[in-house]
C-alpha cells in the first residue's frame, strides 16, 4: 500500500518536473524505486501522525463553541498549513544561492 500511494505521487510529480526542467533526474531504477517507497512512506505517516490532531482541532469544533476557541482552532490549522511551506522556500532559497 505503501508502494502504491508513493507510485501515485510519483505520477502526478514526475510530469510536472520533466515539464519544468525538460528532463527527468538521472537516478538508478534501484534509486526511483526507493524515492517512490520513500515517498508514499511518509505521506502515510503524516496521514497517521494527522489523524489525531483532526480529530481534536476539527472534529471537536462546533457551532455553538465561542469565537475566540474556533478562531484558535482556525490558527493552529493556518500554521499546521504554513510552516512546512515556509521550510520548504527556505530550504529552495538556500538550494539556489
Amino acid at each position: 500500500m505503501i508502494f502504491l500511494v508513493g507510485l501515485s505521487i510519483a505520477i502526478v510529480e514526475l510530469p510536472f518536473r520533466w515539464m519544468l526542467e525538460d528532463k527527468l533526474p538521472s537516478w538508478t531504477l534501484a534509486q526511483y524505486v526507493g524515492v517512490i517507497f520513500g515517498t508514499g512512506l511518509v505521506y502515510v505517516s503524516a496521514e497517521i501522525l494527522w489523524h489525531p490532531v483532526g480529530r481534536i482541532l476539527v472534529d471537536a469544533d462546533k457551532v455553538t463553541d465561542p469565537v475566540w476557541k474556533r478562531g484558535l482552532r482556525a490558527l493552529i490549522l493556518v500554521v499546521f498549513g504554513v510552516i512546512p511551506i515556509l521550510v520548504y522556500i527556505v530550504w529552495e532559497l538556500s538550494q539556489a544561492g
